[in-house]
C-alpha cells in the first residue's frame, strides 16, 4: 500500500470551498490531538455541524462543530448539506472477526491500488475494526455511492454500508476521534497525519470510482446495480463473491432431508428442472460451489446427472467433458445464487462465519516456508537482477496471502504496482523465478496458465517441501532450517548473529501485514534505478531497520561483497539515511524516505507509471469495446455521442449502463480512417483527472496532427 509522496509546502486547495489552504506546519498546531482535529474535522468535513456520542452508548446527537477536539466520540458527515458525497469511509466492523477483516482489509487495498485511488487507513479502535477513506474531487450522487458500497459488500463481508447508503446523517468517527471503549482512530498507513491529509486532498474522480466498479466480480455488479434501483427499506439477502465463487452470506447449514432426497432421485423427467431444484435449496443453505462440486463427483448423487451428461435422441444419455461439466456447473450455480438472493427471506439470515481457518492457516505456512527459504539464500538476490525477482516472489506471497490460494493471476501491471519496478521487469523476473538451475536449485513458481488477451497468467507458488527442510538440517547445526541444496561453492547462510531468520508462529493478518509494509518499502519512489538510487540499495538499508550492523554483517545476510556494503553505505550516509556509530556499525539514518525522493526529484514516479498502465489498460478496452460495437448488426448509422468525447447525460451520477464506448463516445479515427490512439489517450486521460498525462497526450497530438498536414518531407525542413 503505497502513495505518492508530496511536498508538505505546495499549495492545497480546500476540500470543500473556493480559497486555497497551505498544509504547511507553521499553519498547524503543535499539539497531535489538535492537529488531527484540525486536518481531519475541521479541514475534511463537508458541514460546519458534526456528531457527538456524549453519553458513549453509540447514540449520536449533531452540534455545531468546537473549536477544540470533543472530549467525547465524534462523528463528521460524509455529504454536504445538500445530500451529495463528498468523502467516502469504508467501515470494515470488527464483529465479523479478526480474520475476516484483515482479509477484507487487505483485498480491499488491493482493489484501490488497481486503479490508483489514493486512499488513508486508520485503526478504528480497540475492537480491530478499520475505516478506509477515500476524499472525492466532486459530489457524487447517493445513488452511486450506494450502487458502489452494495457491490462492495458482496466481496467483503465485513464491510459496513451504513454511512455509505444513508445520505442524510450517514457519518464516520475520523483519525484521532475517542472511542466509546477507550482509545481513539489511530492512522495506519499513512501514520503521518500531514502525509494522510494530503493524501486525501488529492481527492478521487468519478472515473476512478466507475473503474473500481467495473473491477468488481459480475454477481458484485449486478447487486449494486440492483441496489441502486431498489426503493430503500427493501430487504435483499446478500451475495458474497469471492475466490471460491458466488454464495450467499451466511454460515453454511446442513441440507433439509427433502434436498437430500432430491440428491438421491432418479431423473425420470426433465433432469434439467430437478437440477435447478436442487441447486436453489443448496444456495438457500449457503453452500458454496466447491461443495456442490464434491456432490457432482459422487455418482451416487444421482439428482445432478444433468451435470454428468446430456440427453440424446435415442432417449439415452452422453457424457459430458470435463470442461463442459465444470462451465455447465458455473453457470447454472452463479444463476441460482442470484434467484436466490432476490427472493423474499423466509428465515433470519445467519452472520457471516470466520473464514475457514484450514485453508487459510495452509497458505500462510507455505508463505512462510517459501520467505524462510528466500531469505537462507542471499546470494540469489545479490545478482543485477535479483532485487525485482525477490520483490516479485513477495507480491505473489503477499496476494495468495490475500486470495488464501497458492494458484493465483497476477498481470505484470499489478505486479509493477505492488513492487515499483516496471511491467517488463515483471515479466522477466517471472520469467527468472520459473526456471531451475545447477546453481540456484529448483523453481520458485510454475506457470499453470499462460496469459491469453486480457486474461492475466496464472501461477503457482512452490514452497519448499518441510521433510526435506528437517532433512537438509541434520547433521549441521550452523545451517539454516531450509533445504538449499546449492553446488558449486555455494553455501547456504549460517545461523549466526547477522542472521535475519523469518518470525517463526505468525498468523495471517501478522504475515500479510509484514509483507504488505516489506513491499510498501520496497516500492517507494526513492529507489527508483532512473535518478533514484536504485533497488540494490533499498535491500541494504532494509537490513539496518532491526538493529545496528556491521559491514561483514551485511555481507554476509545480503550477498553482497564488502566492498558493494561500503558504497552503497557511503550512499545511504550521505542522504542522511544510515548513520555509523561509535562502535564501527551501521544504523537508518533520521532522514525520511519521502524527503529524500523529494530531493532527489523522483518523488510520484511510481504513481505516474501506474497512472499510465490503468489508461493503457482503459484504451484497450475502449478500443476492443469500438470493435464489437462496428461488427455488431442492426447499430445506428449516425447519431450517438461524439467521436472522442464522453457523452453529456446530464447529470453528475455514473451512469448505470457501464463500458468504455459508454463513457468515453465514439473511439478518435484519423484522416486516413485508422485509430487514433493519441487523442484517444488524451480523452481517457482528461476524462480519469490525469491532466499531466492528457496534457502530454494533448501535444502528441498536436505533433501528429502537424505531421499530417505538412508531410514527412516538410517536417523535417522545418525541424532543420
Amino acid at each position: 500500500m503505497t502513495v505518492a509522496p508530496t511536498r508538505l509546502g505546495c499549495t492545497v486547495s480546500s476540500t470543500f470551498g473556493d480559497e486555497s489552504r497551505r498544509a504547511t506546519p507553521g499553519d498547524l498546531p503543535n499539539d497531535p490531538e489538535a492537529l488531527r482535529y484540525e486536518l481531519f474535522t475541521v479541514r475534511l468535513s463537508p458541514r460546519p455541524r458534526i456528531r457527538l456520542d456524549r453519553s458513549g452508548t453509540h447514540e449520536y446527537t449533531e452540534r455545531r462543530r468546537p473549536a477544540v477536539a470533543p472530549t467525547c466520540p465524534h462523528a463528521v458527515y460524509l455529504t454536504d448539506a445538500e445530500g451529495q458525497f463528498r468523502l467516502l469511509c469504508f467501515d470494515l466492523d470488527a464483529s465479523a472477526g479478526q480474520s475476516v477483516v484483515g482479509e477484507d482489509l487487505a483485498r480491499l487495498c488491493t482493489l484501490l491500488d488497481t486503479v490508483a485511488i489514493s486512499y488513508v487507513v486508520a485503526r478504528s479502535g480497540p475492537g480491530g475494526g478499520y475505516h478506509v477513506w477515500l476524499r472525492l474531487r466532486e459530489r457524487v450522487g447517493a445513488a452511486v455511492v450506494r450502487r458502489l458500497a452494495q457491490a462492495l459488500a458482496a466481496v467483503l463481508p465485513s464491510l459496513d454500508t451504513g454511512a455509505l447508503t444513508n445520505p442524510a446523517t450517514g457519518c464516520a468517527r475520523p483519525p484521532g476521534a475517542l472511542h466509546r471503549h477507550g482509545g481513539r482512530s489511530v492512522l495506519v498507513n499513512p501514520s503521518d497525519p500531514l502525509r494522510a491529509y494530503e493524501t486525501l486532498a488529492d481527492g478521487v474522480s468519478e472515473g476512478q470510482l466507475q473503474l473500481l466498479f467495473d473491477s468488481l466480480p459480475q454477481t458484485a455488479r449486478a447487486a449494486g446495480a440492483a441496489a441502486a434501483s431498489r426503493p430503500r427499506g427493501t430487504a435483499q439477502q446478500r451475495i458474497v463473491d469471492n475466490d471460491s465463487g458466488p454464495h450467499l452470506a451466511g454460515q453454511r447449514r446442513a441440507l433439509s432431508p427433502s434436498t437430500a432426497a432430491l440428491l438421491t432421485a432418479e431423473p425420470a423427467g426433465d433432469a434439467s428442472a430437478l437440477l435447478w431444484r436442487i441447486l436453489l435449496r443448496t444456495a438457500f443453505a449457503r453452500w458454496r460451489l466447491a461443495d456442490v462440486a464434491t456432490l457432482v463427483a459422487d455418482p451416487a448423487m444421482t439428482g445432478l446427472e444433468h451435470i454428468r451428461s446430456t440427453r440424446c435422441g435415442s432417449g439415452g444419455r452422453v457424457a459430458r467433458g470435463p470442461a463442459e461439466q465444470d462451465a455447465l456447473l458455473r453457470r447454472q450455480w452463479r444463476r441460482a445464487v442470484e434467484h436466490a438472493a432476490a427472493l423474499p427471506q423466509l428465515v433470519p439470515q445467519d452472520e457471516d462465519g470466520p473464514r475457514e481457518a484450514g485453508r487459510a492457516a495452509e497458505v500462510t505456512a507455505a508463505v512462510q516456508r517459501i520467505e524462510a527459504a528466500a531469505e537462507a539464500m542471499p546470494w540469489r538476490w545479490a545478482t543485477p537482477a535479483g532485487p525485482a525477482d525477490r520483490a516479485a516472489l513477495k507480491a505473489l506471497c503477499l496476494m495468495a496471502l490475500a486470495c488464501c490460494s497458492t494458484e493465483l493471476a497476477l498481470d505484470c501491471r499489478r505486479w509493477s504496482r505492488l513492487t515499483g519496478h516496471g511491467k517488463s521487469t515483471m515479466a522477466e523476473a517471472a520469467n527468472r523465478l520459473s526456471r531451475s538451475s545447477s546453481l540456484d536449485g529448483p523453481p520458485w513458481i510454475a506457470l499453470v496458465t499462460p496469459a491469453e488477451g486480457t486474461r492475466a497468467a496464472v501461477w503457482r507458488l512452490l514452497p519448499p517441501e518441510p521433510e526435506q527442510q528437517d532433512d537438509a538440517t541434520q547433521g549441521d547445526p550452523h545451517l539454516s532450517p531450509v533445504d538449499i541444496t546449492r553446488t558449486q561453492g555455494r553455501k547456504p547462510a549460517p545461523q549466526g548473529s547477522d542472521y535475519v531468520p523469518q518470525p517463526a508462529g505468525e498468523d495471517w493478518a501478522a504475515t500479510t501485514a509484514r509483507l504488505r509494509q516489506e513491499l510498501a518499502r520496497i516500492a517507494h519512489d526513492v529507489w527508483t534505478p532512473r535518478g533514484g538510487l536504485g533497488h540494490h540499495l533499498e535491500r541494504t538499508y532494509s537490513y539496518l531497520l532491526g538493529r545496528p550492523r556491521t559491514v561483514g554483517g551485511l555481507a554476509q545476510i545480503t550477498g553482497y561483497s564488502t566492498a558493494t556494503i561500503r558504497r552503497h553505505l557511503d550512499i545511504l550516509q550521505e542522504h542522511k539515511l544510515a548513520a555509523q556509530q561509535r562502535s564501527g556499525e551501521w544504523k537508518t539514518g533520521r532522514a525520511s524516505l519521502d524527503r529524500v525522493a523529494d530531493r532527489l526529484g523522483v518523488a510520484g514516479v511510481g504513481r505516474t507509471r501506474h497512472q499510465r498502465y490503468l489508461v493503457d489498460r482503459e484504451l484497450h478496452a475502449w478500443w476492443i469495446e469500438e470493435q464489437d460495437w462496428r461488427q455488431r448488426r442492426g447499430k445506428p448509422r449516425k447519431g450517438g455521442p461524439p467521436t472522442g468525447e464522453p457523452p453529456d447525460t446530464g447529470q453528475a451520477a455514473i451512469p448505470l449502463p457501464v463500458g468504455p464506448r459508454t463513457t468515453y463516445g465514439r473511439f478518435p479515427v484519423r484522416r486516413d480512417g485508422r485509430a487514433d490512439y493519441t487523442r484517444a489517450r488524451a480523452v481517457v486521460a482528461g476524462r480519469l483527472g490525469l491532466t499531466a498525462i492528457a496534457d502530454d497526450a494533448i501535444e502528441r497530438a498536436a505533433a501528429q496532427l502537424l505531421a499530417e498536414r505538412l508531410g514527412a518531407t516538410e517536417l523535417e525542413k522545418a525541424a532543420a
